[in-house]
């Protein structure tokens, strides 16, 4: 499967009998997905800035913001004591981080990267 139409061959669409098109998320969509994705019981949780998040993700899917959730609370758990939760800027990176993957092995030209941040 694919969401990139321009990737089918004549002989594949011909087989297809429907499509239906799933727009991006809007900012709005992107702010529920957000919040979705992280649940109440994940530490941090309460602190994180749901609006940056939406603004700094817009041109991501879902499937996008739940890798981004996974990597940031990768990094999360690694931390000592209080210390050990998901923050706002941990996100952020990780919103940069799948961008970039998008960009250097789909092609996809997901330019936009999120200034004055250290991905490392």
């Amino acid at each position: 499967a694919t969401n990139l139409a321009q990737n089918f061959d004549t002989a594949f669409i011909r087989r297809i009998h429907y499509h239906i098109e799933i727009p991006v998320p809007d900012e709005k969509t992107l702010r529920i997905l957000w919040e979705k994705k992280i649940p109440d019981a994940v530490p941090g949780r309460s602190g994180l800035d749901f609006e940056v998040l939406a603004k700094e993700s817009i041109g991501l899917v879902g499937a996008e913001i739940k890798n981004a959730v996974i990597l940031a609370a990768t990094h999360a758990v690694q931390r000592e004591g209080s210390k050990r939760k998901i923050i706002t800027k941990d996100l952020l990176k990780s919103i940069n981080i799948v961008r970039r993957s998008k960009q250097d092995i789909g092609g996809c030209g997901y330019k936009r990267t999120i200034e004055g941040l250290d991905v490392d």
